[in-house]
């Protein structure tokens, strides 16, 4: 009964109409009446290539052994998966078959409504889905303008058709997904772009209409506007999701339909506007709704985030390139906050934060940099949103000289600073060479992901210390499919083994966590950060059980006090997940990663057990995903408690700077100027400390 009261509440939050329609939408998969919106066509394949078409070898002023190795792979029928596992699909591409298990689709030949997305006998449709994104086309167009190697022309020309051919309109998996065909869209139109670029710097900013193709223009027009058709013709359900589902299915529809206007004396079709106006109305909209006034995405994942921010970008450029009318002046001052986000949530080394989802999603493979590296993704954005870029002119610009061409650099850079992003529920604490992440939210409409109320994330010196989990796969094998959402796979603090909310389905969290920052102070002169938040995951009633985190820096030393509070004995267990490598124990208790000048110390005022997990088969090991399809065992410090009230208290030093605790005077000292007292845990306390003067 429990779960059903907290299910109500749940849809209530999320809103009536949005589910109404969800229900509406299985409804007409079920009944058949989608299918009959959605026809069937073959395309005439015959004389589809045009063999003559041919473009000069490019100038290009970055290293070329990344791009021709991976073309070089594709060439023998090698695609990297998420863009880092290489399978092995053949040439022509078997577009049906996952190369790392051997499951095929056997309804390859039903229409899309009547095929089930997540098929035991599938398993995770996403090794389907990946080579059809045609992520590869880029790559092969890159690779084909810089080297002139007809190989790789003849390559991308093959596989275009094959895949047209081998996957009719609206039959078969690969139809399935509108953002799917969304993606799959825009990278045949970036190829495009990239095989007709000039090699004069900067005259892609003149709107000149892309006028030579390597497809007949008959398979051409049939394949963007087939894709236009599926797109709009369910693009509600993807607004229904409130994530990037829509933004990327407007971007499909605003960027195809520009392009079938700016080529009207050749293909006059009435639904071109139609399509450019409905993605046009969409991304204004949903702009305005999913990205907060801080720059937060409503998904809550860092590497969806950079998928919104990729997908802007693209429209930002076919927008200015074919000279078509500007957004909104909120359109563009909400992208600029977005980029600001995702900023803020990287290491100088380009590297950031596993928060959230993370399923390989890079949409657009425009450079030869790792998928982990945000730096090309921050680049392109700054140049989409503002016409100039940060970074020196390096390989992280890529993208940029495939797209906009010429670009101004800046060395106004904005200095990283302690923050708090209170609309997405994100403390930033900045240090010299250290920096830390601290996550509180307040689910309201846009459902969570991960149960990971109060996780704290920190980096030194570009190392990840304590770290987030990432996803592996979306649909996996038991314990798998649950482990890295859960709270145990975050740096927090977990009761009775329990999550911070309910899990009922795949994607759907009951029972959204609510936190609450309570206070929150920084100094530059004295160089400081001190916040405190609190969450009610477990529960505030007579078993629930108050989870209270304060964090404090100084300098590049850290201490985290967490304060668990009920009215009856639970079992709660703190974890802090470890960079890997060899990680051992001092006698004062201090945990300490060989070679690095980081320790970790976590003192209890009342009993408990911690302990190091660095075994494999410890069942208290840690584990994270940081490319999708791949997991790996991480060290884990756990503490183990069973009582009705306890504190840990976590010490941190990095640089040398570690903070001391003294038990009898309840104070932690960082240095002479700055030490703070500590009040016993009490519910009704107004603070955890106070800093003392």
């Amino acid at each position: 009964m429990r779960r059903k009261v907290l299910l109500l509440q749940t849809v209530w939050r999320i809103g009536l109409r949005r589910v109404g329609y969800v229900i509406w939408y299985r409804f007409s998969l079920k009944s058949g009446l989608r299918k009959r919106w959605f026809r069937t066509v073959h395309c005439n394949n015959k004389d589809a290539i045009d063999i003559g078409f041919n473009k000069e070898k490019m100038e290009f002023p970055f290293g070329e052994v990344e791009l021709m190795t991976e073309a070089d792979e594709l060439c023998a029928g090698h695609i990297r998966y998420f863009s880092h596992l290489s399978g092995d699909v053949g040439d022509p591409s078997d577009w049906f078959c996952n190369p790392f298990t051997g499951q095929d689709v056997h309804d390859r030949k039903k229409h899309w409504t009547e095929i089930t997305v997540y098929d035991e006998a599938v398993g995770d449709i996403k090794y389907i889905w990946e080579p059809s994104r045609f992520s590869w086309a880029p790559v092969l167009a890159r690779a084909y303008r810089v080297s002139g190697n007809e190989k790789y022309l003849q390559l991308l020309q093959n596989w275009a058709v094959d895949w047209l051919e081998m996957n009719p309109v609206n039959i078969g998996p690969n139809w399935m997904c509108g953002q799917e065909c969304s993606i799959r869209l825009m990278n045949l139109l970036l190829t495009l772009h990239i095989l007709n670029r000039s090699n004069s710097p900067g005259s892609e900013a003149k709107g000149a209409v892309i006028c030579e193709f390597p497809w007949s223009r008959e398979w051409l027009f049939f394949f963007i506007e087939e894709h236009l058709r599926r797109i709009a013709g369910n693009i509600y359900y993807a607004i229904s999701q409130q994530n990037n589902h829509g933004t990327s299915e407007a971007a499909g529809l605003y960027i195809g339909g520009l392009f079938l206007l700016q080529h009207q004396d050749e293909f006059k079709s009435r639904l071109s506007k139609h399509f450019l106006q409905l993605g046009r109305k969409w991304l204004e909209r949903l702009v305005e709704k999913l990205i907060y006034d801080d720059g937060s995405f409503s998904q809550h994942s860092l590497n969806y985030h950079r998928v919104l921010i990729d997908t802007l970008s693209m429209v930002c450029f076919w927008n200015r390139t074919f000279k078509d009318s500007a957004f909104s002046d909120r359109f563009y001052k909400r992208f600029r906050e977005s980029i600001r986000w995702l900023y803020y949530m990287t290491d100088d080394n380009g590297y950031g934060l596993n928060l959230g989802s993370n399923d390989g999603a890079l949409l657009f493979h425009l450079t030869s940099s790792d998928y982990r590296d945000f730096r090309p993704c921050l680049e392109f954005a700054r140049c989409a949103s503002e016409n100039k870029c940060f970074l020196k002119r390096c390989s992280h610009h890529e993208a940029i000289f495939w797209t906009f061409g010429d670009y101004k650099t800046s060395s106004d850079i904005e200095p990283r600073i302690s923050k708090d992003f209170s609309d997405g529920g994100y403390i930033y604490m900045r240090g010299v060479l250290a920096w830390g992440m601290l996550r509180y939210t307040n689910y309201n409409h846009h459902h969570p992901s991960h149960a990971d109320a109060l996780n704290f994330d920190l980096w030194y010196n570009g190392i990840n210390i304590l770290r987030d989990s990432g996803s592996y796969s979306y649909n996996c094998e038991t314990p798998w499919d649950n482990y890295f959402v859960s709270t145990k796979a975050h740096n927090t603090v977990g009761v009775d083994d329990r999550d911070q909310m309910i899990k009922y389905s795949r994607f759907l969290w009951i029972n959204w966590t609510k936190s609450h920052l309570r206070y929150n102070e920084n100094s530059d002169r004295l160089d400081f950060d001190h916040c405190e938040v609190e969450h009610y995951g477990y529960g505030n009633g007579k078993r629930g059980v108050l989870h209270r985190r304060a964090v404090v820096r100084c300098g590049d030393a850290w201490a985290i006090v967490d304060d668990l509070i009920g009215s009856e004995p639970h079992k709660l267990c703190l974890r802090w997940r470890l960079q890997p490598g060899k990680w051992y124990a001092l006698p004062d208790g201090r945990y300490v990663l060989d070679n690095s000048a980081t320790s970790i110390q976590v003192v209890s005022i009342n009993s408990c057990d911690i302990r190091l997990a660095t075994n494999e088969d410890d069942p208290d090991i840690g584990w994270e995903s940081l490319y999708y399809g791949e997991r790996h065992p991480i060290p884990c410090i756990v503490s183990i408690a069973h009582s009705s009230k306890h504190r840990w208290i976590t010490l941190i030093g990095c640089n040398g700077i570690k903070p001391e605790y003294d038990p009898k005077e309840m104070i932690i000292k960082f240095n002479d100027k700055i030490s703070f007292n500590l009040f016993p845990p009490n519910i009704n306390q107004e603070h955890q400390l106070k800093r003392h003067s």
